[in-house]
């Protein structure tokens, strides 16, 4: 049996490794799908890799047409890692016949934030079993595939009662920028614009407020990183907006943090880090990790449970 990982962030990679190091698994029985442009950031030997393009042609055809090549590039018996179900492209992994299984790694607010009440779950299981309904839940735990939830924190996956608690390890980065381990702050940003959460024009006025607190506060320097949805090209203009309010407040140094920063580890050794967010999961774990966390959610309309944002400072 084969097992199969679909990793598209830092924390689903990192908690991938929490569960192949804690169910030892072996490396030759390890398959990693990369998604949306998702790079390793350090290398596991022995593990075959496929890398999913951004633009898959595959995805053009019909469901079972999708269905029929992805039989044949997993063809084999596996079991399924996964953060949600909804994807299309997970979803239609998780219904050919090679799919054993399939289990829910922890990634950020979702795991914590989703909860469909009973008469949802009902009404989703009986329109399933009558052929009316075939796409899944987010988080689906009714399904006769799904096996179990792993997650680093108790309070992740509410409504599953088939889940494991991961005891939570980390690498002790070494990052060249030493400031990084002292007190310091950095600004993480969403993919709130791409995902139409607001609009560009919004997402700017919501900057402007962070740099207006920043300066307020007499910070000289910030460290940034961008969500890897920003960086595709067609969300270019919004990069370039971002990095022209940056020039226009020049007392402050702002620094990209690059894609091989790893923000859970980092948070994880250095408690002196204050994160400024908009919705971000880096503030959830931020907190989870005895960090500070400044946002702005509650200038977005967007939906985040009070148990993760109740410690969040808002500005």
């Amino acid at each position: 049996m084969k097992h199969v990982f679909w990793i598209h962030s830092h924390i689903t990679f990192l908690v991938s490794e929490m569960v192949i190091s804690q169910l030892k698994l072996k490396k030759e029985d390890l398959v990693f799908l990369t998604y949306r442009n998702y790079k390793l950031p350090r290398p596991i030997e022995g593990v075959t890799l496929y890398e999913i393009p951004t633009y898959d042609p595959i995805l053009k055809e019909s469901e079972d047409g999708i269905k029929i090549k992805w039989s044949e590039i997993l063809n084999f018996d596996f079991e399924f890692y996964i953060p949600q179900s909804r994807e299309k492209l997970i979803h239609l992994i998780l219904s050919i016949d090679n799919c054993k299984s399939y289990n829910y790694i922890e990634e950020g607010l979702l795991a914590y934030n989703y909860k469909d009440s009973k008469f949802k779950i009902a009404s989703h299981v009986l329109l399933r079993r009558t052929g009316l309904r075939k796409r899944m839940r987010m988080l689906d735990y009714t399904n006769k595939k799904f096996k179990k939830a792993f997650c680093i924190n108790d309070k992740a996956f509410k409504n599953c009662k088939e889940k494991k608690v991961l005891q939570a390890s980390y690498t002790k980065p070494n990052y060249e920028d030493k400031d990084l381990f002292g007190t310091c702050i950095i600004l993480v940003f969403d993919a709130i614009v791409p995902y139409n959460m607001v609009s560009q024009e919004e997402s700017i006025k919501l900057l402007e407020i962070i740099i207006k607190h920043l300066i307020i506060t007499n910070q000289t320097k910030v460290f940034f990183k961008f969500h890897p949805e920003q960086l595709r090209i067609k969300n270019q203009a919004e990069i370039l907006e971002i990095k022209n309010v940056f020039f226009k407040n020049s007392d402050i140094e702002f620094k990209e943090l690059g894609s091989n920063v790893i923000l859970e580890e980092l948070l994880f050794f250095n408690k002196n880090i204050t994160i400024y967010n908009y919705v971000s999961s880096t503030g959830l774990y931020a907190n989870l990790l005895g960090n500070e966390v400044v946002s702005v959610s509650d200038r977005i309309d967007v939906k985040i449970a009070n148990s993760i944002k109740k410690d969040w400072k808002q500005i």
